[in-house]
């Protein structure tokens, strides 16, 4: 049932990226994906910080 949830179109946030934009998302709370709609020549940027909780 949770998963049938977390794949419903409603419950999906699709970023419409301009230049300059950040994103930021706990992975250890969210399902997510990359759509693959973009351009493959375009050049992406990812970076990856992880922070250690006490």
């Amino acid at each position: 049932e949770l998963t049938d949830r977390m794949i419903q179109p409603d419950a999906e946030y699709r970023h419409r990226w301009r230049k300059g934009d950040v994103v930021i998302w706990d992975n250890r709370c969210s399902y997510h994906k990359a759509a693959g709609d973009y351009p493959p020549e375009q050049d992406r940027i990812h970076w990856r910080v992880s922070i250690k909780e006490r």
